[in-house]
């Protein structure tokens, strides 16, 4: 079967004899993330319908066909129109609904409201009456219950996550009761959706981590490059709160920051400076969990450049910015700390230009390959390999290789490997037919030199014999 490489890799990333918490977290399938989720996807909310587990999307299809009409789904899409109720928002409810009885809630609605100002009083009041009505009618208890075992072998698997992971790093890293109860949630409605809330009256931190649709219940159905992300949501619970605390010290370089990456952000949903100024802080400090707690240089390389390819070309200089602050304030994530990130996010904001301008046109690139030229003629027909060799060392296993524009010109091949010196990268086993024009485009933006560098787009031309 033809290949075309495109490995876009957005947390390949494999725990490394990270330090383990005694006090592991339990990771669980939550009955009102489900419920909330699969809400949300029947009533096609699009950040809701990413590709689940494919036996388990079948299951939700069949049980709860005869009810996708009920009123609740017209609410909630008259509440996306008038609230833009959305992402999180569905979330926060879901963690604000009783354990037990989950379409009643125990906790004052006036409060939800204060949480996320999507929720007003009078549409909670009206949502959590239409949730007892779905809840009962499509019989979601049993749809629960039938799903057990699924949801247990995902929990089982999940067990690998929580014991490698550091969760004292929070509290040597921010400031924050260290009788905090954190909660690791998998959803299984959620695909690739992924959510980091805090509930503050109960000073329980959530991880809601999507299990997506490359789920293997023979193998691992939940898999360890996880792990970034799990610390990124909870990072969320710690940052994002101090950010809207102090709106006047972030706001100005915030808006600086989001008004010249606009397009960038609004892509992943990022439509304002505070979701700018949050997303920097809390990519940059799992970076630093990653530095501290025994990944590799390659995997700490890689999450910096994957962060600069979506958008956050400052990440490196934010994450030297929070070395350099812990190395001189004492005081975690403090007032005093705060203020000195403030300063700095004015610098940020002062130099982005220069900053993107170094990121985008300062590119490695392809000086040579073997084992023909570029557009040669006449070549062998034969299996081959097709090395491409770079000025300047590249993060290995960031590339892309595939065909210009014409697929059938494009050859068939093994696989791609990297030099030892990480400056050559070699398509193996290239097949070879008579007659016939072959074009291979490495694309630039998704190679990565070690000092985290674009490189730039090159294709081969040639043709056989």
């Amino acid at each position: 079967m033809k290949k075309y490489c495109f490995v876009f890799i957005f947390s390949l990333f494999v725990i490394s004899s990270c330090q383990k918490n005694k006090n592991a977290v339990h990771a669980k399938v939550d009955k009102r993330i489900e419920l909330m989720s699969i809400i949300s996807r029947i009533a096609g909310f699009e950040e809701y319908n990413q590709p689940t587990i494919k036996s388990y999307s079948n299951k939700i299809n069949t049980h709860f066909n005869e009810h996708k009409n009920h009123e609740i789904f017209e609410f909630i899409e008259e509440m996306r129109d008038s609230t833009h109720l959305a992402y999180d928002a569905l979330m926060t409810m879901a963690i604000y609904l009783d354990e037990d009885k989950v379409y009643e809630t125990n906790y004052p609605v006036s409060e939800i409201e204060k949480k996320d100002n999507r929720w007003t009083e009078n549409y909670i009041n009206q949502f959590l009456l239409l949730l007892k009505d779905f809840y009962l009618k499509s019989d979601f208890e049993s749809f629960f219950r039938m799903n057990k075992s699924l949801y247990d072998s995902i929990e089982n698997e999940a067990v690998k996550l929580t014991g490698n992971i550091n969760y004292d790093w929070f509290s040597d890293t921010f400031s924050f009761n260290k009788k905090t109860d954190f909660r690791l949630i998998l959803g299984v409605a959620l695909g690739y959706g992924n959510y980091g809330l805090v509930r503050e009256d109960k000073e329980v931190f959530y991880s809601i981590i999507g299990c997506g649709e490359n789920v293997d219940l023979q193998k691992d159905p939940f898999y360890d490059d996880k792990v970034p992300t799990i610390i990124h949501e909870y990072c969320h619970s710690f940052i994002n709160p101090v950010t809207a605390q102090n709106k006047d010290l972030f706001q100005n370089a915030g808006s600086i920051l989001y008004s010249k990456n606009k397009k960038e952000m609004n892509n992943q949903a990022y439509g304002d400076w505070e979701s700018v100024i949050n997303e920097s802080l809390v990519r940059a400090f799992v970076i630093k969990y990653m530095k501290e707690n025994n990944f590799s240089r390659e995997k700490v390389l890689r999450e910096i450049a994957i962060n600069k390819k979506i958008g956050f070309v400052w990440i490196k200089e934010l994450v030297d910015i929070l070395d350099k602050i812990q190395a001189q304030i004492d005081q975690k994530y403090s007032n005093k700390f705060i203020t000195e990130l403030s300063k700095e996010f004015d610098w940020l904001a002062q130099n982005i230009d220069s900053i993107k301008h170094d990121f985008y046109t300062n590119k490695s690139k392809v000086i040579s390959v073997q084992p023909f030229q570029n557009n040669s003629t006449n070549i062998a027909t034969d299996t081959i390999d097709i090395s491409f060799t770079f000025d300047d060392a590249l993060i290995e296993d960031l590339y892309a290789i595939g065909p210009v524009k014409y697929f059938d010109r494009f050859p068939e091949y093994e696989k791609v490997c990297f030099s030892d010196n990480h400056k050559t990268i070699t398509m193996k086993n290239v097949i070879l037919e008579p007659n016939k024009n072959y074009e291979i485009k490495l694309t630039g933006k998704w190679f990565f030199t070690e000092d985290t560098r674009n490189c730039e787009d090159y294709i081969l031309k040639f043709s056989t014999k």
